[in-house]
């Protein structure tokens, strides 16, 4: 008689090593770059692992450059390089455009590495609506250890001072976001292993006459008459966020 039972071996196998862990963690065991603070659902990310450069750059001075390389990785094998310009103020723009999502809370969450402290980082996630922008922007400056949100043109509230990274090679930090444009707030920021109550704070909003989509914008800006250099991994928007 032929045998036609299933072999349940291999199931049993998986159910003993994985027993009752959930999707994010297990998906985190195997390798996703989702792990730093997993809620959300993902909507896109950027590991930098393959040959083509999936963003718009903009620079300002001859001497910036920028490239995927292999020097450095937080996930994987590659991040991107950027380096300035050796003039203060000069500042290199990576911009991404995506589809504007199912109306929810969004997050945009990005690792950086810098061996120096005289930059400047702005993360910026513009949303596109129908008929209205809003711009959220955090910006981290290494030069004055400010950690900052942005609530309108030229304002600006202190979220964290006197911050001290560590600069080394192989030590990226980490920052992430939320916001809820139905109700054009702030939600929360996490910088490395602290968190902030962003709640209390407007989203800077307007109108626009745009077709509807996001943007995705890290700018990096020196402080200094030199050159500085920065790794950028793991960037991710997320959804649906609590």
């Amino acid at each position: 008689m032929v045998h036609t039972l299933p072999d349940y071996t291999t199931k049993y196998r998986m159910v003993t090593v994985f027993g009752n862990i959930d999707n994010n963690e297990l998906a985190a065991r195997l390798g996703a770059i989702h792990n730093f603070d997993r809620r959300g659902n993902l909507v896109w990310m950027d590991d930098f692992e393959g040959t083509e450069l999936k963003w718009d750059i903009s620079e300002t001075g001859a001497g910036a450059d920028e490239y995927i390389t292999n020097a450095e990785s937080l996930y994987g094998d590659q991040s991107f390089y950027i380096i300035t310009d050796d003039t203060s103020g000069n500042n290199v723009e990576m911009i991404r455009s995506l589809p504007l999502p199912v109306t929810s809370k969004l997050g945009l969450q990005v690792s950086f590495l810098s061996k120096d402290d005289k930059l400047r980082y702005d993360f910026r996630l513009h949303v596109y609506k129908t008929t209205n922008w809003y711009f959220a922007e955090i910006r981290y400056d290494d030069d004055v250890d400010k950690l900052q949100l942005r609530t309108g043109t030229s304002t600006w509230v202190d979220l964290a001072t006197s911050l001290n990274t560590y600069k080394s090679y192989r030590n990226f930090n980490t920052l992430k976001f939320v916001i809820d444009t139905s109700t054009d707030k702030w939600v929360r920021v996490m910088f490395n292993a602290a968190e902030y109550d962003a709640s209390a704070y407007d989203i800077w909003s307007g109108t626009h006459s745009e077709a509807p989509h996001i943007e995705v914008r890290l700018d990096v800006e020196t402080r200094e008459n030199a050159t500085n250099e920065t790794y950028i991994d793991g960037v991710i928007v997320t959804q649906n966020e609590p």
